[in-house]
């Protein structure tokens, strides 16, 4: 009696990882052929009056994480201004020092402001020891006249960017 529960309980698992592996095949189909029918998404235009503030918790983020919504901004003609809170010392690309680092990134990130045609704001913070309360009240003459912020997400994570969003 005990091998027939057991063929069961095995049995019963076959089936479910089937059902399971065929559930998700029908899911994909029907994606495949829902993108077919429907017209491809439009690209979104932007107003051209607004004035965008991308908070970038280090050089190369703002390009990373807004850098075609940055360039779209700026072919409708608004204002985006680019937040950077850290100076990028902490980078491990290449056994550099943390000042020739700190040197590189800030060169790298003025070359994307003028590529993306962005206004650049440094802050300067010493990456990995800096506070919320302080770069906020930094960034806040920049936040007050923005209409549109990008930020980091909050369920990032990378501690810096977290902070960064917490701003």
């Amino acid at each position: 009696m005990t091998w027939f529960k057991h063929l069961r309980g095995g049995l019963k698992h076959i089936l479910f990882n089937a059902a399971e592996g065929l559930w998700s095949c029908g899911y994909a189909f029907l994606g495949r052929v829902a993108r077919y029918r429907h017209a491809p998404p439009a690209i979104i235009r932007f107003s051209g009056r607004d004035r965008v503030l991308i908070v970038a918790p280090h050089p190369d983020d703002e390009t990373l994480g807004a850098g075609g919504t940055a360039l779209l901004h700026r072919r409708s003609g608004d204002e985006v201004t680019i937040a950077v809170l850290t100076d990028g010392r902490s980078s491990r690309a290449g056994a550099r020092s943390a000042e020739a680092m700190v040197a590189q990134r800030r060169e790298e990130i003025q070359r994307a402001a003028r590529r993306l045609d962005c206004r650049l704001y440094h802050l300067n913070l010493p990456e990995d020891a800096w506070e919320i309360t302080a770069a906020a009240g930094t960034l806040q003459p920049l936040v007050e006249p923005a209409t549109v912020i990008y930020t980091p997400s909050c369920i990032d994570f990378h501690p810096e960017h977290l902070k960064s969003a917490r701003v």
